[in-house]
């Protein structure tokens, strides 16, 4: 685990090897992935959950993407919305739409910059990117855009009507019927 001072360089070192060979060993990477997220760092330290999610319902595993990103409940955006695809992928769309509503409440950037048609690239700020902000909107969008069309999960969901924010207000209606007057007995 992360926690033992000693085991950062082996993780980093793991990290980095994911990185770099992500596109020519996908297999090996995969299984590293996992190696690294549910055995050796559950609490993921180094950031490797979202790869994880994202690159097993590539490769057409979305139940386990959907079991990984439950170990990650409210995480961050690019889990959420990891959590959509899986989900979509795994032919759950109504647990998708959930899904993508709150991550649209939670990320609104990153949702608006995933379906902009040219979205301009935010300045840099330095190495990494403000969680919330124009960069990470701008990172989900050239690491995940093309997984997101591919699976048909981008023209899916901007099908969708967007969720309205609940504003904690409880309105309720009286039924009324054709005439007016209250269909509840002892509300007329």
């Amino acid at each position: 685990p992360w926690g033992f001072i000693d085991n950062r360089p082996m993780l980093t070192l793991v990290a980095y090897y994911i990185d770099e060979f992500a596109d020519t060993r996908p297999a090996e990477v995969l299984e590293l992935l996992r190696w690294s997220v549910l055995t050796v760092n559950p609490t993921d330290n180094t950031g490797l959950r979202d790869p994880l999610i994202h690159t097993l319902v590539a490769a057409r595993q979305a139940a386990e993407a959907i079991a990984v990103a439950a170990l990650y409940p409210a995480d961050f955006a690019f889990t959420e919305f990891g959590r959509v695809l899986a989900l979509f992928a795994d032919g759950q769309l109504a647990e998708a739409e959930s899904a993508l509503a709150t991550a649209r409440i939670k990320s609104p950037k990153v949702w608006k910059t995933l379906n902009a048609a040219n979205p301009k690239q935010p300045r840099s700020q330095g190495p990494g990117f403000q969680v919330g902000g124009d960069d990470e909107a701008w990172e989900y969008r050239e690491r995940y855009l093309d997984l997101w069309r591919v699976s048909g999960a981008l023209r899916w969901a901007a099908g969708l009507k967007p969720a309205q924010p609940k504003t904690g207000k409880k309105t309720t209606q009286t039924p009324l019927a054709a005439d007016g007057q209250s269909c509840l007995p002892g509300l007329d």
